[in-house]
């Protein structure tokens, strides 16, 4: 029989990778969105571009600042189900990049609380939640950039 010894030491290891597939990915569907919609008339840069430097510094607030403090600091439940249970209502707000950079990090700081041993439930809490924003925020992309592009009868 094997055992597995818990840490409750905080972590301060933080997935950059992931932040950076999450910048990219938040980056592809706002062109996806500004540039491939199928509407009238010639798209605006300036409006990816206004867009994906708001989602840039969010991201770096939320990955250089936020997250990784909580993680150092140990309390990390509390706030990712807060960044979580923020991230749903953005979900209508689609265009600009807000959901998927909360809804990763309450899902990062959700998996190092379950992790720690310390805010479990609340942990997977903000694990499910974050990943529901993540599933709605893909859905509404696709369902707008299919209405907009008249495929499937919308």
């Amino acid at each position: 029989m094997t055992s597995t010894a818990i840490s409750h030491e905080p972590t301060t290891r933080f997935p950059l990778g992931l932040a950076v597939a999450t910048v990219v990915g938040t980056l592809a569907f706002t062109a996806l969105g500004t540039f491939g919609d199928g509407s009238e008339g010639a798209p605006n840069p300036m409006e990816f571009l206004v867009i994906a430097g708001f989602i840039l510094a969010l991201a770096a607030v939320m990955f250089l600042v936020v997250v990784p403090r909580s993680l150092a600091s140990g309390r990390t439940a509390g706030l990712g189900l807060g960044l979580s249970i923020a991230a749903l209502p953005f979900v209508l707000a689609f265009w600009a990049g807000i959901t998927p950079v909360l809804a990763v990090s309450g899902i990062v700081l959700g998996a190092a609380a379950r992790r720690s041993g310390r805010g479990g439930g609340k942990g997977g809490v903000a694990i499910a939640l974050g990943a529901l924003a993540l599933v709605g925020y893909v859905a509404i992309y696709v369902s707008d950039w299919m209405a907009t592009n008249n495929i499937a009868g919308m």
